[in-house]
């Protein structure tokens, strides 16, 4: 089992560490275990690394998909695409123990907190690396062999959902799936994009603010930070608006979180009240978007449909966020609610949303 013992003799037995590193006294290693067992060796005078191993055999299962990810963009077809700029280095997957060893980008912190460490400032040259990023990604199209199909997100479907759901179900999620139920154009709505799921390109699968870093530059720290998208164990073959949504999505949720809603406050008013106002986030949305297009190539009435086909995905990425933010909650929260209605109005009206609520005007080429 992956320990602080075992990461060190780990990268001792592979060669990308040196006993007169230890003896030398300048090495640390981290105990950062979450979901899976994650290690940091921290070197004072040489590279350091982040091993990662899944506790039960399905998260090593998806620990192999990451490293598979990582080894098609680094040193498989994929690196033609340019990926490995926006990817932490990768050194091994040793597939009897199920150890992963990527470098550790020292200094780094994620996007989601970059953005509130900023006060709710989203500098404008991160969300174009973001764009290109995913641009890259989705333009990636030989040698796919090694990456599963994805099936249709589950949150599409949630208001009918699978009896085993109700096994560990929050009260407040009860609630959360009969609200929905009450409303059948929302729920069709939901049931048209399980129907329109496609497979036809490499995605995350899993994008947010915080499976980004943001990495200063150790040699200028005059330079610009730039972004390092990580956490690869859900790729697969998919729907490239699911990620671009899931982009949109993280935006929307940092503004509809910020508003603070009582049972006085009129819900006009509190959206005047939100710390972070969406309109402050439209040169950041618009930059993402048109970095997107541009590696992409997307113009013209392609280039609507693709945006109009995402923000209909951040909408239902809102009721999956509401659904997280409430597994251990007995009742719907204020803001929850507005979640979910907000992504009933833009499900409805999604051209409207995406020039109204996200800033980014259709035909956005013509800018």
């Amino acid at each position: 089992m992956l320990n602080r013992q075992t990461s060190i003799q780990h990268l001792l037995t592979h060669r990308l560490l040196e006993e007169q590193q230890i003896v030398n006294g300048n090495l640390s290693v981290l105990d950062v275990t979450r979901r899976n067992l994650n290690f940091q060796v921290i070197s004072t005078q040489g590279r350091s690394y982040l091993l990662k191993a899944g506790k039960s055999a399905e998260e090593q299962k998806l620990t192999a998909q990451e490293a598979s990810a990582y080894r098609y963009f680094q040193q498989g077809a994929g690196q033609g695409s340019g990926m490995v700029k926006y990817l932490p280095r990768f050194y091994r997957y040793d597939q009897q123990d199920g150890i992963l060893v990527i470098e550790l980008l020292r200094g780094a912190t994620s996007l989601h907190d970059y953005f509130y460490r900023k006060k709710g400032r989203f500098p404008v040259h991160l969300a174009r690396q973001a764009g290109d990023a995913l641009g890259r990604l989705h333009l990636c199209n030989s040698g796919l062999e090694s990456f599963p199909s994805s099936e249709p997100p589950w949150i599409l479907r949630l208001h009918r959902p699978a009896q085993s759901i109700y096994h560990g179900i929050s009260s407040a999620n009860l609630r959360l799936v009969k609200i929905m139920q009450r409303f059948p154009a929302f729920c069709e709505a939901l049931e048209l994009l399980h129907r329109e799921w496609t497979t036809d390109v490499l995605i995350h699968h899993d994008v947010k603010w915080d499976n980004f870093l943001v990495v200063p530059d150790d040699t200028d720290s005059n330079k610009r930070p730039g972004l390092r998208l990580i956490d690869w164990e859900l790729a697969a073959l998919g729907d490239a608006c699911w990620d671009v949504g899931s982009m949109f999505n993280t935006f929307l949720s940092a503004w509809l979180h910020s508003i603070p809603i009582t049972g006085d406050t009129p819900p006009e008013r509190a959206l005047q009240l939100a710390k972070h106002p969406i309109h402050t986030m439209h040169p950041a949305l618009r930059a993402f978007w048109q970095a997107y297009c541009n590696r992409t190539g997307l113009t013209g009435a392609e280039r609507d449909r693709k945006l109009i086909r995402s923000v209909r995905y951040a909408a239902a990425r809102l009721v999956l966020a509401a659904y997280e933010a409430m597994q251990s909650s007995i009742e719907p929260t204020g803001n929850m609610i507005c979640f979910l209605q907000m992504s009933a109005n833009i499900l409805q009206r999604p051209e409207l949303a995406a020039v109204q609520v996200l800033g980014i005007p259709l035909k956005a080429g013509e800018m």
